[in-house]
Order: C-alpha cells, then sequence, then structure tokens
C-alpha cells in the first residue's frame, strides 16, 4: 500500500474546516466529494485500486456510529420506524449474495467488460476484482445511510446537511473556477498534485476552443455530474428560501456547466430545466407561486431575448456554441466513444437476458448506464428493490400536512431530494457501474429523517410504533462537533 501525501495533506485541511463550521467529520465528508481524483492511497494487492479521500470521511464517520453508547438501541429504533432500513439492509445482502455466486454460477454463459492492462476488454463471464471492490463501495454507502439516520436522530443536526451541501458546491466552485482560470493563463493542469488516484487523466483535453473543465475530478465527465447533483440542490433551496448564498452558487454552478464541455452536463441541464418548469407550473396551479419563480421566469426570459437580440446583430458570434454543442451532444452517438458505450449497454442488456434475469453479480461487468448496471448485475429483485427505494426518495415529502415551523425542514428534504435526482440523471446517461453515488444514501435517510420528524410533531400522540427518528437530546457540544 502507497499511502498519497496530497491526499493526507487535503484531509486534514478539510477535517479542521469541519471543525471550524461545526461538525468535524460529516462536513468534511462533503467537502471530500469535491475531490473525485484525490486518493488517500493505492493499494497493490486489489489491482493498483485507490480509494478516494471521501471513504476515510465515511470510515471515520462509521467508527464514531458504532462507537456511540446506545448504538444498539439507535439501531433498533431505525428498524423499527420505517420499511426503508430493512431494504437498504436487503439491498446489501443481496448485492454481497450475487458478488459471491451468479459470476461462477453463470461463468461463461454470457461475456462482460473488465479492465485487461489499463483497457476495457471483453472476456467470458467470470469472478473479477470489480465483485469486491464495487461491492464494498455498494456497502459502504449503505452504511452511510445507516450512520446518518443515527446521526439526524436529533433533528437540529439537520442544519448542518444544509451547511455540508453548501460547502461541496463552494468547493465545486474553487476547483472549477482554479482549473479552468489555469488553462486560460497558460498554467496548463494546476490540480495536478491532488490528482492521486489511478484514473486515467483527461484533464487538459480541448474541443475547439473551449477548455474541458475537470474541477477535482479525472475528466470533464466527472466534475459535471457533481456539478448537476449541487446546483439542483442550491436552486431547490432557492426558490424554497430565497438565500443569497444558494443564488450566487447557482449562478456560478450554472456557468461552470455551460462551459465544461460535457455532453452529460448539458442532457442533463435540459432533463432539470425541464423538471424546473413543471415545478413551477405545478406551484402555479396549486397557487404557491411564490415571488423567486417570477423573477426566475423574468430572468430566462430576458435572457433568451438578449441571446436572440445578440444573434440578430451578429449572427456568426453564437458559431462556437453552437458547434459544441452539435459536437458533444448530437455527434455523440455517431463518435467511437458513443458507438463503444452503445455496445457495452447492449452487451449488459443480453447478459440479463442470458441469466434468466438473475443477473450476473455486482461489479462483474461495466455498462454506460446506472440503469443498465442496475438491471443487468443486480437482475430483477435487485432492481425492484432498488425501485422502491427511489420510489420513496422521489415522493419526498408528499402526503404529510407540515406543522408551522417547518419552512426550514421542507426546503432541506427538497433540495437533497432535487440533489439524489441530479446525481441519478447523470449515473443514469453515463455512469458506469451498479453503485449509486454516495448522496443518494445520504439522502434516502435525509429525506427519511425529515418525514419522521414532521410525523412526530405534527401528531405527537400518534399510535403507530415509535418513530425511528424521533428526538434525542443533544449531545455535548464537543460531541456534536467531532461528529
Amino acid at each position: 500500500m502507497a499511502v498519497s501525501i496530497a491526499g493526507v495533506l487535503v484531509c486534514a485541511a478539510l477535517l479542521l474546516l469541519g471543525r471550524l463550521m461545526g461538525s468535524t467529520i460529516v462536513i468534511g465528508l462533503f467537502a471530500s466529494l469535491a475531490f473525485g481524483a484525490t486518493a488517500i492511497a493505492t493499494l497493490g494487492g486489489l489491482g493498483g485500486s485507490s480509494p478516494l479521500i471521501y471513504a476515510m470521511f465515511v470510515l471515520m464517520l462509521l467508527a464514531i456510529t458504532i462507537l456511540r453508547r446506545n448504538i444498539v438501541d439507535d439501531l433498533s429504533e431505525v428498524f423499527r420506524g420505517h420499511w426503508v432500513p430493512w431494504l437498504v439492509l436487503a439491498m446489501v445482502v443481496y448485492a454481497v449474495g450475487g458478488a459471491l455466486i451468479l459470476p461462477s454460477l453463470f461463468a461463461d454463459h454470457t461475456t462482460a467488460f473488465v479492465r485487461v492492462s489499463g483497457l476495457i476488454a471483453e472476456r467470458p463471464l467470470g469472478p473479477v476484482s470489480g465483485n469486491f471492490t464495487q461491492t464494498a463501495y455498494f456497502t459502504l454507502g449503505a452504511l452511510t445511510f445507516f450512520a446518518f439516520c443515527i446521526f439526524l436522530l436529533d433533528d437540529r443536526r439537520l442544519l448542518i446537511i444544509r451547511r455540508g451541501f453548501m460547502v461541496y458546491a463552494t468547493m465545486l466552485v474553487i476547483l472549477g473556477v482554479v482549473d479552468l482560470t489555469s488553462k486560460l493563463i497558460g498554467l496548463g493542469d494546476s490540480l495536478a498534485p491532488l490528482r492521486t488516484a489511478s484514473y486515467l487523466m483527461r484533464t487538459e483535453a480541448a474541443i475547439g476552443d473551449f477548455w474541458r473543465i475537470a474541477g477535482g475530478f479525472s475528466e470533464a465527465s466527472g466534475f459535471a455530474a457533481t456539478s448537476v447533483t449541487c446546483l439542483a440542490f442550491v436552486v431547490t433551496f432557492w426558490r424554497a428560501t430565497g438565500s443569497y448564498l444558494a443564488l450566487i452558487l447557482s449562478v456560478c454552478l450554472l456557468g461552470l456547466l455551460l462551459l465544461s464541455t460535457s455532453s452529460t452536463a448539458y442532457v442533463a441541464l435540459a432533463v432539470l430545466a425541464l423538471a424546473l418548469l413543471v415545478s413551477m407550473l405545478h406551484s402555479f396551479l396549486v397557487g404557491r407561486f411564490s415571488v423567486r419563480d417570477i423573477v426566475l421566469l423574468v430572468v430566462a426570459i430576458a435572457g433568451i431575448t438578449a441571446l436572440f437580440a445578440l444573434y440578430l446583430g451578429n449572427e456568426r458570434l453564437f458559431e462556437p456554441f453552437v458547434g459544441l454543442i452539435d459536437t458533444m451532444v448530437f455527434q455523440k452517438l455517431d463518435s467511437a466513444s458513443g458507438a463503444v458505450r452503445v455496445y457495452w449497454n447492449y452487451k449488459s442488456l443480453l447478459a440479463f437476458s442470458d441469466t434468466w434475469g438473475l443477473g450476473i453479480g455486482m461489479g462483474s461487468s461495466r455498462s454506460s448506464s446506472l440503469i443498465v448496471s442496475i438491471l443487468s448485475q443486480f437482475g430483477i429483485i435487485g432492481t425492484i428493490i432498488f425501485g422502491c427505494l427511489f420510489g420513496f426518495m422521489l415522493r419526498g415529502l408528499g402526503g404529510l400536512k407540515l406543522p408551522r415551523g417547518s419552512a426550514e425542514t421542507f426546503a432541506i428534504a427538497s433540495g437533497v431530494r432535487a440533489a439524489a435526482f441530479g446525481s441519478l440523471l447523470t449515473d443514469s446517461l453515463s455512469g458506469d457501474s451498479a453503485n449509486p453515488d454516495l448522496i443518494f444514501f445520504i439522502s434516502l435517510a435525509v429525506i427519511l429523517s425529515c418525514r419522521e420528524h414532521l410525523r412526530s410533531k405534527f401528531d405527537p400522540l400518534d399510535s403507530r410504533p415509535p418513530s425511528s427518528l424521533v428526538s434525542h437530546p443533544s449531545p455535548p457540544a464537543a460531541q456534536a462537533n467531532v461528529v
């Protein structure tokens, strides 16, 4: 094992940042997600796998959680109060069992895409190192869900979640601006010392006259995917609260995404814009059309009008941008990489059929879509379980009566639901594994917490079993700051 000095230094800096912001590990965890190419070490025994720094923060969070004095009581309440934790546990058991059994059970019955000498090659299905690493990451995400459920036993900690997402978005903006600025002034990849993961780095590529923005990631698509996640949160939170910080971050992230030259970013932005339009239309129909919605609509119309006026004044002004969109979106499927990704998805769906719907086991192969990966690796059973979790997350606080004073809780729940949707959207467009982003598991825990807290506040005499997330007395200030 080779320890990354840069990774250790970044972890130390983020721990200090978390300490200063009131939650050492949780704030540090959110901030670490912006460093998508910074590894803590390289593990030679696992084929050169390099765990990213966020894994260290997750392990620290799990350690703190396990060492709680009331850990058994807290876990029993989590499982007693709702069906979601049971489904998450079932998903973990199915993932581990499938990774151990299915590749051997269906060996040579179909083909899979595995990494061979640094390249992706098609090989007969069989056990591979990805079965262990991908399942480990998935299990780590599920354990993070339980850790956050316990962390949010005290509903006042929801404010730390809000702060964490804001720090996450701020770090993305800072790293994106530094990356783009250094390229524009001729310094190249100034963030290269932070990229210690054993990934193929595509950080100094350009499309025409546009530099690709990679931020703290190994390529533009990784930066774009995480930026879409944070953009969904800050825009939703701004609409609910009018936060000036959320508005500033929204503008910055949107600008970076438009300049990122990522096809994932452009398609995701189009889908999110449509979702925003539907949400605004719903608000109008139910009589909750806010001043911020009007401002957003006016700005959008003014922007489109200004662009149209510039186009009439000089038709060639937008040719570089039109060419960029055409190259990265409309010609993407006709490119060699687009054809390869389509073939990966086709063979993954064929593997689902060849295994009679049972799947080939987590981490057995590579595709180019989270949906295809879940279907081919988890099979019908795992896909149904994941679909139930997605349905719960998508529902958010729907169906609950909101008591007075719950505006902040509603804003946080709406924001994390939007973030999870953005994460799943980008992974569905270009994700290469069946492992959802860590944000999905965190958002699932936050939404469950918000629902249970609001339910207990609205009807404290509810005859149903005690809520798994009824507030416990706040821990001492020093302990809260460590967590």
